[in-house]
């Protein structure tokens, strides 16, 4: 594997408890529990990728949902290449609320940023949304859409993997080379393998002991 090549921002945004967490874990670690407590302020996750034999290092922040945070999540779209709007399949208040947070990524993060809608929880029986508007409203405004299930693993390779590879796509075609001029720094080992939590008052660590799926 070549040396380090890109670095991504990347940003998972959406209503408190519509997953966003799971489907990072199920992603990076590929792990799932019930017992994930909600995101408080911003948490920090790396992966390493390798396309075309380049090396990749995606840097994701995960975002509470609570309005009381929505302008910490503000401050975290800056330079972000791509957003992940993720709502919940069982709840359609989530789906109510992406138009809000959508304005907010094109408002912003990067102005050529992908944006990729995933209704997630697709494995609960109690489907408030169908798959049919989750489409109309990623073609009204186009993004790219996937449906997951971070409990069972559907589509969260492949929703992330597919993103990033169009991200990278992109770059080759010079949508972000402001971007990548930006990126000709050096970056320790230590920080590319750390997990971070940052809280809205700088404090100690604290999370919420509410479920999330």
């Amino acid at each position: 594997m070549s040396d380090l090549i890109y670095i991504f921002k990347v940003i998972f945004v959406g209503d408190m408890a519509v997953g966003k967490s799971s489907i990072l874990s199920r992603f990076i670690d590929n792990k799932f529990s019930t017992d994930i407590p909600n995101t408080v302020g911003v948490q920090f996750r790396n992966k390493m990728f390798e396309i075309t034999n380049q090396k990749i290092s995606i840097h994701i922040w995960d975002t509470a949902g609570e309005e009381k945070f929505r302008a910490v999540t503000r401050s975290y779209y800056r330079e972000t290449v791509c957003v992940f709007l993720v709502y919940d399949v069982t709840r359609r208040e989530t789906f109510n609320s992406l138009q809000g947070w959508l304005n907010d990524a094109r408002e912003y993060s990067h102005p050529n940023a992908i944006i990729t809608l995933i209704g997630n929880k697709i494995d609960m029986g109690t489907r408030e949304v169908t798959q049919n508007e989750g489409v109309k409203f990623s073609q009204k405004h186009g993004l790219n859409y996937f449906e997951t299930s971070a409990k069972d693993g559907i589509n969260i390779e492949k929703s992330c993997s597919d993103t990033i590879g169009y991200i990278y796509q992109r770059v080759q075609d010079g949508d972000f080379d402001d971007y990548v001029k930006k990126q000709k720094l050096e970056l320790s080992e230590s920080f590319l393998n750390q997990d971070l939590d940052i809280y809205e008052n700088g404090g100690n660590e604290e999370k919420k002991s509410s479920k999330c799926c």
